[in-house]
């Protein structure tokens, strides 16, 4: 079975198929303005791709492709990200998305990238059967309320001692305002797919991709990103915020500046009723210190319950670098009293190496890939 690209046809049967499952509450008009300006931005333009099987007319399976970047001791490899995978009801469970995704995979070994990446947000013994290995699956969760700095890396004495440190946080509600202001005005055309000021601005956004840079360097292995990447993602993420119908949920970008090297840490969180989400916190030991304090002083300010996020992030309050399910259900003792871990059932990265030297990522503990790095 052979996959070819989407055509405008293809297209407008993909977004009515998959609207009920993936809109989010978004009105069917505006699922359909996201769709068709992803493919506009410059980075989507040029690295990702549409495709489908089709019987006759019917589109019976599609799925988006990405070309990633991706950094491991200091080489730099070439991926295939997989995501947005759905089969039409009456095709299921006949073995054509099996078939089908061993067709990327064929033609990923065929322009000789070094593998493929998704995030499965089903049952994984289906990709492992297709050779994929899972390289994480934990949450974390902790409670505000009973959090204080002795709990962590010693955050409170790392402050006292830097007074040319300053945090800032910025709600994202000044850019939906801003949004709405110019669409009621005939202004734009739904949306800002390049620029987020009030945000932050065009040299603020350079120093946050060094932080994420230099970040990625310090890891086993993670996505690498440019301004036109960081842009996309971020984008779609906001969107889902803004025109949501049944979405209440807050943004925030937390940042932390040094009066010489400038921004040196940032974090992007979502709340939503008692809860805060850490999509991305990163910077050195004390960056992360102050990111860690100021988040947990919004959440009590707030009244949050829980802040949680991927395992990437929980390493900082975790002695040993290594974080695995052992640590957490066969040796509990050994938890941190104030942080609870579970088996994540929805967005599990998992990764199918072509290149031998990437055979090993499974054995990085914890997954060092981020929310953003979701496909």
């Amino acid at each position: 079975m052979q996959l070819s690209i989407a055509d405008h046809t293809d297209a407008i049967q993909i977004t009515s198929q998959v609207y009920d499952l993936w809109s989010a509450g978004l009105k069917k008009a505006d699922y359909r303005q996201l769709f068709w300006s992803t493919y506009q931005q410059s980075w989507s333009k040029r690295n990702t791709c549409r495709m489908v099987h089709r019987v006759e007319n019917e589109v019976t399976f599609s799925c988006k492709t990405a070309r990633l970047t991706l950094f491991k001791k200091n080489f730099y490899y070439q991926v295939l990200g997989l995501g947005a995978i759905f089969t039409a009801p009456t095709w299921r469970k006949q073995g054509l998305a099996g078939s089908l995704i061993e067709s990327v995979i064929n033609q990923a070994e065929e322009q000789n990238l070094d593998g493929v990446l998704l995030f499965s947000a089903i049952d994984k013994d289906f990709y492992t059967s297709l050779g994929f290995t899972s390289l994480g699956s934990l949450d974390f969760e902790i409670c505000p309320q009973n959090y204080s700095h002795t709990n962590s890396f010693s955050a409170g004495k790392i402050i006292s001692q830097y007074g040319n440190i300053s945090i800032e946080r910025r709600n994202a509600e000044v850019l939906f305002q801003k949004d709405r202001w110019e669409l009621s005005n005939g202004q734009n055309i739904k949306f800002h797919f390049s620029s987020f000021d009030p945000w932050f601005s065009e040299n603020e956004l350079c120093e946050i991709l060094r932080c994420h840079n230099r970040w990625i360097a310090r890891q086993p292995y993670g996505i690498v990103r440019n301004r036109h990447y960081f842009s996309f993602q971020l984008a779609r993420f906001l969107y889902f915020a803004t025109y949501s119908t049944t979405s209440q949920t807050h943004w925030f970008l937390t940042i932390v500046q040094d009066e010489q090297k400038g921004i040196i840490g940032y974090a992007i969180t979502e709340c939503s009723g008692t809860n805060m989400r850490i999509l991305e916190l990163i910077g050195d030991n004390l960056a992360r210190a102050y990111l860690w304090q100021g988040l947990i002083e919004q959440a009590k300010n707030m009244n949050l319950t829980t802040i949680c996020g991927f395992e990437s992030i929980v390493r900082d309050f975790i002695p040993s670098c290594r974080l695995d399910h052992s640590l957490f259900s066969l040796k509990p003792t050994i938890k941190p009293a104030h942080i609870q871990c579970y088996d994540r059932l929805w967005s599990q990265p998992m990764f199918l190496a072509i290149n031998p030297d990437l055979t090993d990522l499974f054995a990085s503990n914890p997954c060092p890939l981020l929310e953003f790095d979701y496909i």
